[in-house]
């Protein structure tokens, strides 16, 4: 197999196990009873949905082809995705930014508060839930101009702390994210469906959770743990001082939550059709999470030898998923590049495999910070090569620079925005001989 083939074979899982096939899956309409993993709902063209995320458009459409357009009363998709259908007088569309807040980020925010809100207090708001939406509806607190705000979370989004803290500090400074979403809905019902790209399956910080019932935690806590305290600016330092850490919302909503998908099943699928091509065994491994890229790539890397020292001669692939946090030093000396491609880079300094091998860290939404790279590659081809050019290709990294790098070497792996969105892939393929 080589790595045209094996990117292939992922593109086509991707497409194969949509996020709207997966409410396809678990959701089914029979007289008037929406059946949502065999709990059913009375529905009598009464449903309102909104949907928010990377996998929004998808999961509509999904939703939509299971209930029929004459059972939705009104919907709202907000997407970062460049073509969208057209708005027609039930279903509106808006496309917002991501992974960066931006002013249409603040109108998309704007948008659905004002729809939730004017949701009737009869309906049933089936909310259609994927990782994403924190950078694609914003709406600060009064205390906080919509500029600082998006200044603050870009600088923390570059800090090296872990995303779900990140979306904790999102939550604290906004109308919309934590349960505010539910706080504004009039309806008693909130029916969530949830694609995650969550390691724990936290059903609160996909998006910020802001139609989950959500708790306050303290800010400073965060900011403490991580040093942030020279980034903060007065006005929210002044907020968080007088912060209600007890504050909760959503508490008078009744909610269901629904998870239809996850990387769990992404990876179960792509082993599936690996094994369909000349692939002896798939190993999964753990969600694997670390804020340094070089150990996080010296222990997958020893992990892969060591499952290769244990084997008879064949194919083999290991599979698994997470998320690296890239802490950039200097914001000036950085110019290009994604976690995916910080992290192949790393594995490229790591002690050589001695057999033939591929190494991929894609991002399953096929964005790796750049439009239209999803990741890069490594591989046995390419190590006599990389071992020249140790001195260059650390000072790459150095500079968070590692695009120029892989695009000099033919290593990216070039993708357009899929509409899924299940956290990172990573894919070590080898042959024993």
């Amino acid at each position: 197999m080589n790595s045209v083939k094996l990117i292939k074979l992922f593109k086509k899982t991707l497409n194969n196990s949509s996020p709207g096939e997966y409410i396809n899956k678990n959701i089914k309409f029979k007289k008037d009873i929406l059946f949502i993993k065999n709990k059913g709902f009375k529905v009598d063209k009464n449903i309102s949905v909104i949907a928010f995320g990377k996998a929004s458009l998808s999961m509509f459409k999904g939703l939509k082809t299971v209930l029929g357009i004459k059972n939705i009363d009104n919907a709202l998709i907000i997407s970062h995705l460049d073509k969208l259908p057209r708005n027609s007088k039930k279903i509106k569309y808006f496309q917002s930014s991501h992974p960066f807040v931006s002013n249409r980020s603040l109108e998309a925010g704007k948008k659905i508060y004002k729809f939730v809100s004017k949701v009737n207090k009869n309906n049933k708001l089936i909310v259609l839930v994927s990782g994403g939406g924190s950078a694609m509806i914003s709406y600060p607190i009064k205390e906080i101009s919509f500029q600082q705000k998006k200044l603050f979370l870009s600088q923390l989004l570059v800090s090296g702390t872990p995303e779900r803290e990140v979306n904790i500090i999102r939550k604290s400074l906004s109308r919309i994210k934590g349960g505010g979403l539910a706080d504004a809905a009039k309806c008693k019902e909130i029916i969530n469906l949830i694609l995650s790209d969550e390691r724990s399956h936290r059903f609160d910080a996909i998006s910020s959770g802001p139609t989950i019932y959500s708790k306050g935690i303290d800010p400073n806590l965060i900011i403490k743990k991580y040093k942030l305290t020279s980034l903060v600016p007065i006005n929210i330092k002044n907020y968080y001082n007088n912060f209600d850490v007890n504050k909760v919302r959503g508490d008078k909503k009744k909610f269901y939550n629904y998870l239809i998908g996850s990387r769990e099943n992404f990876i179960s699928d792509l082993s599936k059709e690996l094994l369909n091509h000349n692939v002896k065994k798939v190993f999964q491994l753990k969600n694997e999470f670390n804020n340094n890229a070089y150990l996080f790539a010296s222990r997958l890397s020893k992990k892969y030898i060591n499952i290769y020292n244990n084997l008879p001669r064949g194919n083999y692939v290991v599979l698994s998923s997470g998320e690296i946090q890239v802490k950039v030093s200097n914001l000036k000396s950085a110019i290009k590049g994604g976690r995916n491609q910080h992290l192949v880079a790393n594995m490229m300094l790591q002690k050589p495999f001695n057999f033939p091998f591929m190494f991929f860290a894609l991002a399953s939404d096929g964005q790796d910070f750049i439009n239209g790279v999803s990741g890069a590659y490594y591989s046995s081809r390419h190590k006599k090569i990389i071992e020249k050019k140790m001195n260059k290709l650390a000072n790459h990294i150095k500079n968070f620079n590692t695009f120029q790098f892989h695009k000099e070497n033919k290593t990216l792996v070039k993708s357009n925005r899929t509409g899924h969105n299940v956290s990172d892939i990573f894919i070590f393929y080898f042959q024993k001989k």
